[in-house]
Protein backbone atom coordinates (compact mmCIF):
# COMPACT_ATOMS: atom_id res chain seq x y z
CA UNK A 1 0.00 0.00 0.00
CA UNK A 2 0.85 3.61 -0.78
CA UNK A 3 2.14 5.81 1.70
CA UNK A 4 4.19 3.32 4.11
CA UNK A 5 7.65 3.07 2.54
CA UNK A 6 10.00 5.58 1.29
CA UNK A 7 13.12 5.31 -0.21
CA UNK A 8 15.84 7.61 -1.84
CA UNK A 9 19.60 8.54 -1.60
CA UNK A 10 20.66 10.99 1.31
CA UNK A 11 24.04 12.00 1.65
CA UNK A 12 25.28 11.16 5.70
CA UNK A 13 27.64 12.73 7.59
CA UNK A 14 30.89 10.85 8.67
CA UNK A 15 31.06 11.81 12.06
CA UNK A 16 34.37 10.52 11.64
CA UNK A 17 36.05 11.89 8.90
CA UNK A 18 33.06 14.67 8.36
CA UNK A 19 32.74 14.26 5.29
CA UNK A 20 29.42 13.39 2.86
CA UNK A 21 28.95 9.57 1.86
CA UNK A 22 25.39 8.94 -0.48
CA UNK A 23 23.30 6.95 1.15
CA UNK A 24 20.35 5.02 -0.24
CA UNK A 25 17.61 5.56 3.05
CA UNK A 26 14.79 3.71 3.32
CA UNK A 27 11.52 4.69 5.73
CA UNK A 28 9.29 2.04 6.53
CA UNK A 29 5.78 4.23 7.85
CA UNK A 30 4.33 1.28 9.49
CA UNK A 31 7.43 0.12 11.96
CA UNK A 32 8.37 4.07 12.18
CA UNK A 33 11.79 3.13 11.20
CA UNK A 34 14.55 4.46 8.92
CA UNK A 35 17.06 2.44 7.56
CA UNK A 36 20.16 2.75 5.42
CA UNK A 37 22.80 0.72 2.95
CA UNK A 38 25.59 1.82 1.00
CA UNK A 39 23.67 0.65 -2.22
CA UNK A 40 20.42 0.24 -3.57
CA UNK A 41 20.64 -3.55 -3.72
CA UNK A 42 21.94 -4.36 -0.40
CA UNK A 43 19.49 -6.57 1.64
CA UNK A 44 20.82 -5.69 5.40
CA UNK A 45 20.53 -2.25 6.44
CA UNK A 46 23.74 -0.90 8.19
CA UNK A 47 22.09 1.09 10.72
CA UNK A 48 18.57 1.95 11.69
CA UNK A 49 16.67 4.50 13.51
CA UNK A 50 13.51 4.32 15.63
CA UNK A 51 11.80 7.77 14.97
CA UNK A 52 9.80 7.76 17.56
CA UNK A 53 12.54 8.50 20.13
CA UNK A 54 13.53 11.39 17.62
CA UNK A 55 13.20 15.16 16.57
CA UNK A 56 13.88 16.48 13.19
CA UNK A 57 15.46 19.81 12.72
CA UNK A 58 16.53 21.49 9.84
CA UNK A 59 19.85 23.20 10.01
CA UNK A 60 21.73 25.94 7.65
CA UNK A 61 24.36 24.53 5.49
CA UNK A 62 26.96 26.93 6.72
CA UNK A 63 26.58 26.00 10.36
CA UNK A 64 27.65 21.86 9.15
CA UNK A 65 30.69 23.12 7.31
CA UNK A 66 31.67 25.27 10.68
CA UNK A 67 32.64 22.44 12.61
CA UNK A 68 35.30 21.62 9.17
CA UNK A 69 38.67 23.57 9.69
CA UNK A 70 39.18 27.07 7.37
CA UNK A 71 41.93 25.25 4.99
CA UNK A 72 39.55 23.15 3.09
CA UNK A 73 36.88 26.10 3.48
CA UNK A 74 35.69 26.34 -0.55
CA UNK A 75 35.55 30.07 -1.44
CA UNK A 76 31.88 30.89 -1.10
CA UNK A 77 31.11 30.16 -4.71
CA UNK A 78 27.28 31.36 -5.79
CA UNK A 79 25.98 28.05 -5.07
CA UNK A 80 27.21 27.99 -1.39
CA UNK A 81 23.92 30.00 -0.12
CA UNK A 82 20.64 29.73 -0.59
CA UNK A 83 18.16 27.42 0.95
CA UNK A 84 20.06 24.51 2.86
CA UNK A 85 19.76 20.73 2.14
CA UNK A 86 20.97 19.62 4.98
CA UNK A 87 18.65 18.32 8.42
CA UNK A 88 19.29 16.54 11.57
CA UNK A 89 17.91 13.83 13.42
CA UNK A 90 18.74 14.04 17.05
CA UNK A 91 17.58 11.43 20.12
CA UNK A 92 15.03 13.17 22.42
CA UNK A 93 16.06 10.40 25.27
CA UNK A 94 19.43 11.69 27.51
CA UNK A 95 22.18 9.29 26.38
CA UNK A 96 20.46 7.70 24.10
CA UNK A 97 21.95 7.20 20.86
CA UNK A 98 20.15 7.24 16.99
CA UNK A 99 22.78 5.07 15.50
CA UNK A 100 26.06 3.37 16.38
CA UNK A 101 27.32 5.66 18.35
CA UNK A 102 25.64 9.05 17.24
CA UNK A 103 23.30 10.64 19.52
CA UNK A 104 22.35 12.94 16.26
CA UNK A 105 22.73 12.06 12.61
CA UNK A 106 23.02 15.29 9.62
CA UNK A 107 21.79 14.39 6.28
CA UNK A 108 21.62 16.03 3.25
CA UNK A 109 19.18 15.91 0.52
CA UNK A 110 20.12 16.45 -3.32
CA UNK A 111 17.13 19.37 -3.43
CA UNK A 112 15.17 21.79 -1.41
CA UNK A 113 12.35 19.03 -2.68
CA UNK A 114 13.68 15.96 -1.35
CA UNK A 115 14.76 17.79 1.60
CA UNK A 116 11.00 18.52 2.17
CA UNK A 117 9.52 15.61 1.52
CA UNK A 118 11.72 13.62 3.78
CA UNK A 119 11.31 16.20 6.40
CA UNK A 120 7.77 16.22 6.08
CA UNK A 121 7.62 12.48 5.97
CA UNK A 122 9.47 12.01 8.86
CA UNK A 123 8.17 14.28 10.93
CA UNK A 124 4.77 12.37 10.21
CA UNK A 125 6.06 9.18 11.26
CA UNK A 126 7.10 10.93 14.49
CA UNK A 127 3.76 12.59 15.39
CA UNK A 128 1.45 9.04 14.30
CA UNK A 129 3.78 8.00 16.77
CA UNK A 130 3.13 10.05 19.91
CA UNK A 131 6.89 11.72 19.52
CA UNK A 132 7.15 15.55 19.54
CA UNK A 133 7.55 17.55 16.49
CA UNK A 134 9.91 20.47 18.10
CA UNK A 135 10.92 22.04 14.95
CA UNK A 136 10.02 25.59 14.56
CA UNK A 137 9.89 25.22 10.85
CA UNK A 138 6.35 23.00 11.66
CA UNK A 139 4.95 25.79 13.27
CA UNK A 140 6.17 28.17 10.56
CA UNK A 141 4.06 25.98 8.12
CA UNK A 142 0.81 26.10 9.74
CA UNK A 143 -0.99 28.88 7.67
CA UNK A 144 -1.23 32.11 9.18
CA UNK A 145 -4.24 32.99 11.74
CA UNK A 146 -5.36 29.72 11.96
CA UNK A 147 -4.88 29.04 15.18
CA UNK A 148 -7.29 31.74 16.74
CA UNK A 149 -10.27 29.84 15.00
CA UNK A 150 -9.77 27.07 17.55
Amino acid sequence: PEGEITAGYLMKKSGKTNGWSRRWFVLNEKTGKLGYTKKQEERNFRGTITLEECTIEEIPEDEVEKSKSSKDKKPNGPDSKGPGLVFKITCKVPYKTVLKAHNAIVLKAESVVDKNEWINKLQKVIQARGGQVGSVSMRQSLSEGSLDKM
